[in-house]
């Protein structure tokens, strides 16, 4: 009976102590997780506007680029280059492109060639 009595304190004993270490070891990968999203921001801001090409379509209405900002800096649309040249586009984001959302860039019916996208000091370039 004591034998029994003995183990049973041991296991306690044991998942206490596992349960401690535990709690300690997450609240540190939280915390260290929370030190990696906030540098990686910081690197972002510093970096400046991060924008990914989603999809290009070109069809008889025109051509039309889809754009994401996956960073944490909003970006304007300052001019839209055709071959060189600059070209008059319309957009859905009024050509603001913020932290987060998706912005389409449509470019006349009847154009065709390199078209660079320029946000600042960044360009976006793709063919349609």
């Amino acid at each position: 009976m004591s034998e029994v009595i003995s183990s049973l304190a041991v296991l306690m004993i044991t998942i206490a102590l596992l349960g401690g270490i535990g709690i300690v070891a997450l609240g540190s990968v939280r915390s260290s997780g929370s030190f990696l999203s906030l540098s990686s921001q910081d690197q972002a801001r510093e970096y400046g506007l991060l924008v990914a090409l989603v999809s290009v379509q070109s069809n008889s209405s025109g051509s039309y680029a889809w754009l994401y900002n996956y960073g944490w800096v909003q970006g304007r649309l300052t001019a839209t280059w055709l071959n060189g040249g600059l070209v008059q586009a319309s957009s859905s984001c009024a050509g603001v492109l913020r932290p987060g959302d998706y912005c389409m860039v449509s470019i006349p019916s009847g154009i065709h060639g390199e078209v660079s996208l320029v946000f600042g000091s960044k360009s976006m370039d793709f063919t349609v």
